[in-house]
């Protein structure tokens, strides 16, 4: 009976990382607490790393393919591909991001996602810390660490973030969705 492997990250947040034709690792994907892991969904490159951003708790979890479970395991069952589904539109608006020629909607983009997993609403303000090194924001935004480093400015000095030793305040949740087009489709 063929098995897959599963990972649910508890808490924590984690990078999917490759190395492609021996050039510098790039972040391929973000994983936030709530987010399923399946080991087939893994592209079968040389080089694949998944890193720990922060310290994180996972959950290794091994299903039949299948398609026996026992009824008991069904809820879970249900959960994890419903995550797992939430995980592949989240993949896919960051395709349709990193696509947008604005690098600004780009910073606007993972700013929200963050923001959504990983911060703290209070009223119309949000906090959270920022636990991805520069370089490999920028890789995930197909952007250089500069120009990455500048947005970043930018967006301090229009008053959509506060950044005091990695941690983010947004001090007005509602305009840096706005800064980002595709956050209404974010959940």
């Amino acid at each position: 009976m063929a098995m897959t492997i599963s990972f649910v990250v508890v808490s924590g947040a984690m990078l999917l990382e490759a190395q492609i034709n021996g050039e510098q690792r790039r972040t391929m994907e973000l994983l936030f607490p709530g987010d399923v892991l399946a080991t087939m969904d893994i592209p079968r490159m040389p080089r694949m790393l998944l890193v720990a951003a922060t310290s994180c708790d996972l959950v290794r979890y091994t299903t039949s393919t299948s398609g026996t479970a026992a009824t008991t395991e069904l809820p879970f069952v249900a959960w994890m591909q419903t995550a797992s589904a939430r995980r592949n539109a989240r993949r896919m608006i960051h395709m349709a991001s990193v696509s947008q020629p604005l690098a600004e909607h780009r910073l606007g983009d993972f700013l929200v996602e963050t923001g959504l997993y990983l911060g703290h609403a209070e009223g119309a303000r949000r906090r959270f810390n920022v636990p991805f090194a520069r370089e490999q924001i920028a890789s995930y935004l197909a952007l250089n660490p500069d120009t990455l480093s500048r947005l970043f400015t930018r967006f301090k000095q229009r008053g959509l973030i506060v950044v005091t030793r990695g941690q983010v305040t947004v001090p007005c949740w509602p305009a840096l969705c706005h800064a980002s087009p595709l956050a209404e489709a974010d959940d």
